[in-house]
């Protein structure tokens, strides 16, 4: 299974909190020739310019980019760690819903993440230039929790998003209800037309 960003530049609902399930069924996706390589946004502190230097100077087979802020979330994600604050009103200053709002109306500082946009426009323009590169833009795996955290996977292979295999307990989500329903348990509402005319 393979779960990608939305794309586009507009800042809705869909290309924000949606995403794009890709299930793939049968043929396995082979591995690359050698194993990508993995880097951490935040820990190393990386910018857009250099993912673009090292896929176009190393020219790796794939490359993996961990726990990128993603701008499109910026606004959300001030929002919820206000709201995880013990209260507002603890330092002396108390927030109202029109204040919460303010702070996600709030344009992201410059710098604040990135747009998920300029990943598929980075591979795009490598395939022109350096070959044939493909990009994976998702969530990154690490957390149980939807984050503003992202993933990048750029590729000359189809690398995809290292799709997760799933141990498929039916009994979990597909229950055969016909089991349990019989026609004893729900009374026939057809009753013989001469007892409703006496």
């Amino acid at each position: 299974m393979e779960i990608q960003l939305r794309r586009g530049d507009a800042r809705n609902e869909m290309s924000r909190f949606r995403f794009d399930a890709i299930l793939h069924v049968g043929k396995e996706v082979a591995p690359a020739r050698e194993p990508p390589r993995r880097h951490d946004w935040r820990e190393e502190g990386l910018d857009a310019a250099w993912v673009r230097g090292q896929l176009r100077e190393e020219k790796p087979e794939a490359l993996v980019i961990q726990r990128i802020p993603n701008a499109r979330l910026v606004g959300e994600m001030r929002l919820l760690a206000l709201l995880e604050e013990e209260t507002g009103a603890q330092g002396g200053e108390e927030r109202t819903v029109g204040t919460l709002r303010e702070i996600l109306r709030a344009p992201a500082p410059k710098g604040e993440g990135v747009e998920p946009e300029t990943w598929w426009r980075l591979a795009e323009e490598l395939s022109s230039a350096e070959g044939d590169y493909t990009a994976y833009v998702g969530w990154s795996s690490e957390s149980g929790s939807l984050s503003d955290l992202g993933r990048f996977c750029c590729g000359k292979a189809d690398i995809g998003q290292n799709p997760r295999k799933f141990s498929l307990n039916s009994s979990l989500f597909a229950s055969n209800l016909h089991k349990f329903w019989s026609r004893s348990r729900f009374p026939s509402r057809r009753t013989p037309k001469s007892d409703r005319l006496l």
